[in-house]
């Protein structure tokens, strides 16, 4: 939807988006298209009705986010899993 808008920063306001991380993210992907165009790497998309488009969707979100998952402790403070 970001780029089918014109990348506009205004609509990214009225949807409560970051413009500056959907920029960012959209030149990640522009640059592994290129490595994957110089590896010979085919690139395929799933349709959005396929069975297994959302769920590789919150996989790939989950999986960036792992580092931040803390859990609360009985003292009241939040304690992340992976460094304490």
């Amino acid at each position: 939807m970001f780029k089918s808008n014109g990348m506009d920063s205004d609509w990214c306001w009225s949807n409560y988006l970051n413009f500056r991380a959907l920029k960012q993210a959209d030149s990640i992907r522009e640059q592994l298209v290129r490595i994957m165009g110089k590896q010979q790497i085919s690139l395929y998309s799933r349709p959005a009705t396929d069975s297994e488009y959302y769920p590789n969707i919150k996989k790939a979100i989950l999986s960036g986010f792992f580092m931040q998952v803390a859990l609360l402790q009985r003292a009241g403070h939040y304690m992340t899993l992976k460094d304490d």
